[in-house]
């Protein structure tokens, strides 16, 4: 690619970002106030574009602080010009969606086959302008975004740029917590020096996350320990919503009043556990049963963890499966090198999933009709390919 058709794409990515969160409204969460155990930025990113740091600290999220600092600067550029928080939530947006742009053009030039630019852009529409970013962005989270490409984008470099890789999935987990499920796919990714990836991976989270620790360690330690605390609440998008009852009302988002449902303490209890010995016992078995790998086996395995997260958490809300969405578009072209049609079947369903909200019992329905199977279909993929038949060419592990 010359230096010319680099420009005009580069140029295209950017206008076509800008022009998606031109389109978003205020995210939801971004503007509440930052208490303890809550995911709002708003008042972090304000006072980090006014270098106010102090405040910034005492007033952070669950959320890693990458995303706060790469937003600032542009939430600074937003008060030069007058804006409001509207505008200042775009164009911060606008920064998290910059390296899913970077990404999504990445795997467009992956695509072979006939008529290649067709399908390259229909990949960049794909991931870029995917369901779970708008979700992200309408929940006011544009944060996910930003660690699905840097967590994606790390497995990705990681056999050619070990390092590089290493310091994308450490970023991402300074990012958003939920990213420490990419490091054994990393090291799945990695051909040789794992134990180095590992200490480059740490090094970087930690580097990262640093300044908010000093700043304000009380707050810092309260709020990753509100992290690892799950309430009683359940929504569709969950294996337990069946088990849920209705314990209140509350206000909706578009007006009226919604039903809140949780479900019995014991079940938090055991559902949290569960999804972590689920995760990180199938990333172990299946790096400790093959010898060798490819970049597509280590994507597919963290699209798959990150789906049963969604499944097993009962507060998982859509924007949440957005490293999931990621990394099954980004394991489909690695194996295929052409355009990925499962991805886009699920970007359909999640489409349909979402318009079911509603209805939240028939929502769950169509939510684990989808869900299940393809979680089943991703770990035969892995483990037991053969079962497949033809259908193993999608993702499978080479023979």
């Amino acid at each position: 690619m010359s230096r010319l058709q680099a420009a005009g794409a580069a140029l295209g990515l950017l206008v076509v970002s800008a022009l998606i969160c031109a389109g978003t409204p205020l995210g939801v969460d971004y503007s509440n106030p930052s208490w303890i155990g809550t995911n709002s930025a708003g008042e972090s990113v304000e006072a980090l574009a006014r270098l106010d740091f102090g405040e910034a600290a005492a007033r952070q999220p669950i959320m890693g602080p990458v995303s706060l600092l790469l937003r600032a600067p542009f939430v600074a550029l937003a008060g030069l010009f007058g804006g409001g928080m509207l505008l200042e939530y775009r164009l911060g947006s606008l920064a998290c969606l910059l390296p899913l742009a970077a990404l999504a053009f990445a795997l467009a030039r992956m695509v072979e086959g006939e008529r290649p630019w067709a399908q390259r852009l229909l990949v960049i529409g794909l991931v870029l302008a995917g369901p779970t970013t708008f979700k992200s962005l309408f929940w006011g989270h544009p944060e996910d975004a930003l660690a699905s490409a840097l967590a994606v984008g790390g497995i990705l470099a990681a056999r050619r740029h070990g390092l590089a890789g290493a310091a994308m999935v450490g970023a991402a987990i300074a990012t958003k917590q939920w990213a420490i499920l990419a490091v054994i796919p990393l090291l799945v990714a990695a051909p040789e020096r794992r134990g180095r990836l590992v200490a480059a991976t740490g090094a970087v989270a930690l580097i990262a996350m640093a300044p908010m620790a000093i700043g304000d360690l009380d707050r810092f330690l309260d709020q990753n320990r509100a992290n690892g605390a799950a309430g009683v609440g359940v929504t569709p998008s969950s294996l337990w919503w069946p088990f849920g009852e209705v314990v209140n009302r509350s206000a909706g988002l578009t007006g009226g009043e919604v039903e809140v449902y949780s479900i019995p303490t014991w079940m938090t209890e055991v559902s949290q556990p569960l999804t972590s010995i689920v995760v990180f016992g199938i990333s172990i078995v299946f790096w400790l049963r093959r010898r060798a790998f490819d970049t597509a086996d280590a994507l597919g395995l963290f699209a798959l963890v990150m789906l049963l997260r969604c499944v097993l958490d009962p507060m998982t809300i859509s924007y949440h499966h957005a490293p999931f969405y990621t990394a099954l578009a980004a394991a489909e072209i690695a194996r295929t090198r052409r355009f990925p049609l499962l991805t886009l079947v699920t970007a359909g369903v999640m489409m349909l999933t979402s318009e079911l909200a509603p209805a939240p019992d028939l929502m769950n329905a169509v939510y684990l009709a989808w869900s299940l199977p393809l979680a089943a279909f991703l770990g035969l993929s892995l483990f037991a390919p053969r079962v497949l038949g033809p259908l193993r060419t999608r993702l499978a592990p080479a023979r």
